[in-house]
């Protein structure tokens, strides 16, 4: 026995001793991050040389995630070159929806656009492939659309594997809103491009969370398969508050390489409006066509009462952009999705037959409007990302009043509601990200803002290039959200928001929506002509009337833009 109990006493000495060897020489806790560089052969080799773990690499846009410890992410946050950001977290936003003063249950999104009527032509989006970075697709409808592939890259180490069956609703949604063949009872074809092929990209879980490197994952395999699968359009129907430049996020450098890569994006602008400087992640990027959300009031032989939805996101952004580009249908669409997802269980009061939902959001105007830049690509193959977007600038027509008065301001709806019909009948060109050169914005050469600054009663003001100022009320804004009865939507080749292909005739070439400024700063350079200096931190007030940064390191949440209330207009 006490042979025994020496043993015991031995082997519990014994154990001590490891458990505090362990603990003096416990590995240091690891975090995921995305380190990124102009080229991800240094952003991978800066990794491994501090004794990180590469987890991915995503050559098309030069970046890799990496698992680091704190130590080892302030040791990368000094190599030259070499930026490092947190794996921001990604999640759905969604609310009930509520009665209209229509009595129609959903818009008919597809001849309210134009599409139908470029339907009526023959042009469907045949030969064009279009990819969703989203919740993924049901798979009940992997073989009624024409689908061209269904890829997963949710998780660290998953830079894309075959399959993504939407657990969620929300992709299954917004890709119906754009693909649908099937007709109503009119026999009008629901969908945008119902001819287009489509690659569904699930970036986010049932649960509809993922993370910044799932999505970046879900670019770059876009990218480096285009040419393949000929893919001319990318739908990004999330977004999050900025927390940077808009070129030192690495989502956003992920989708402007997709738009250098001859890659049309279409972008939700968000569902944080009314207010301005509500444009989120990558809506903000300037080069993108970032679509806001406009409501029919389900009266549709109506255009009167058509209205700017208030929870569609507004400009300009910090760097001084117009954005929203333009407006698409965004409230009450209906398209299928997931019975038995999250999405349709917040919307069960939103169901309209069988696995039908009515959902609001600029998610399913992006879609529209992706739907559409579908149908110009299978028309004109030749035009380029920015063709795209300056045609469809040329074909949108603004909301006016009943005198012809543009109802919202540029940072509101940007060059108006969007028109198939109107972008596919336009010869527009060189109206779009004029003064830009994305390829020197992905090298660090150089840097824009855009041509909005404040005047100085307080007002956003729209100016060209030697800071002229139109008297067109729509170039200026007092941040406030407005509506009255008896507006109505200007389909007309006279009511352009803009005039001239969007150039304002101020002077030669003064395109005031996409005009570009080079940015020459660093750290406390002026970011506006009056002074106002960028601060970075958390609550830093970037605007003299009080417009606040929200963002601070790790603070980013992104979200899909997904279900908003519906409403009416405001008297």
């Amino acid at each position: 026995m006490k042979i025994a109990r020496l043993a015991t006493v031995g082997s519990a000495i014994a154990l001590t001793a490891g458990v505090v060897f362990g603990v003096l020489h416990a590995q240091p806790e690891t975090s995921t991050y995305l380190v990124h560089s102009t080229d991800v052969a240094v952003a991978s080799n800066a990794v491994e040389k501090l004794g990180g773990t590469v987890l991915s690499r995503m050559t098309a846009v030069g970046v890799v995630g990496a698992s680091l410890t704190d130590d080892q992410v302030q040791q990368l946050r000094s190599v030259p070159g070499v930026r490092v950001s947190e794996n921001t977290a990604v999640g759905p936003l969604s609310k009930k929806s509520v009665a209209g003063s229509g009595t129609e249950t959903s818009a008919p999104y597809s001849t309210w656009s134009g599409a139908s009527e470029v339907h009526a032509q023959g042009i469907t989006g045949n030969g064009v492939t279009v990819a969703f970075v989203d919740t993924g697709l049901w798979n009940k409808y992997s073989n009624q659309l024409n689908v061209i592939a269904e890829i997963d890259t949710v998780g660290d180490t998953n830079p894309g594997q075959p399959g993504g069956n939407d657990k969620h609703g929300h992709g299954t949604h917004v890709m119906l809103t754009a693909l649908n063949s099937e007709q109503d009872e009119s026999s009008v074809t629901r969908g945008i491009a119902p001819g287009a092929g489509l690659v569904s990209v699930k970036a986010f879980d049932g649960n509809g969370e993922g993370t910044y490197l799932d999505v970046i994952e879900g670019i770059n395999w876009v990218i480096e398969n285009k040419d393949t699968l000929n893919i001319r359009v990318l739908n990004l129907s999330f977004g999050a508050p900025p927390q940077s430049f808009y070129w030192e996020d690495p989502l956003n450098r992920a989708v402007m390489s997709a738009w250098a890569s001859g890659i049309v994006v279409v972008v939700s602008a968000g569902n944080q409006g009314p207010s301005a400087f509500s444009i989120g992640v990558p809506a903000n990027v300037p080069y993108v066509i970032s679509v806001g959300a406009a409501s029919n009031n389900l009266t549709s032989a109506d255009y009167s009462d058509d209205f700017l939805t208030s929870f569609s996101s507004a400009g300009p952004t910090f760097e001084a952009f117009v954005k929203p580009e333009l407006l698409a249908p965004g409230d009450r669409i209906a398209a299928p999705s997931f019975p038995g997802g999250e999405l349709a269980k917040r919307h069960r009061d939103d169901r309209i037959d069988g696995n039908e939902y009515s959902i609001s959001g600029t998610s399913q105007a992006a879609a529209i409007t992706t739907g559409i830049a579908a149908l110009l690509l299978e028309a004109k193959p030749h035009l380029s990302p920015d063709d795209v977007k300056c045609q469809l600038l040329n074909g949108s027509r603004a909301l006016l009043d009943a005198e012809g008065q543009t109802l919202y301001t540029a940072l509101q709806q940007g060059a108006g509601m969007i028109n198939a019909a109107l972008a596919l009948a336009s010869e527009a060109g060189n109206c779009a990200n004029i003064g830009l050169d994305v390829n020197a914005d992905l090298s660090g050469d150089s840097h824009f803002r855009g041509p909005v600054t404040e005047a100085e009663d307080g007002s956003l003001v729209i100016t060209g290039p030697n800071g002229e100022v139109s008297d067109n009320p729509a170039f200026s804004w007092d941040g406030t959200y407005t509506y009255s009865q008896g507006y109505t939507w200007g389909g007309g080749a006279g009511n352009s928001l803009w005039s001239e292909g969007y150039t304002w005739g101020g002077g030669v070439g003064s395109n005031l929506s996409n005009q570009g400024y080079t940015w020459g700063g660093g750290t406390g350079t002026s970011l506006w002509s009056q002074g106002y200096t960028w601060g970075g931190g958390s609550g830093t007030k970037l605007w003299s009337q009080g417009y606040t940064w929200g963002g601070g390191t790790g603070n980013t949440r992104l979200l899909t833009n997904e279900a908003i209330t519906s409403e009416s207009p405001r008297n």
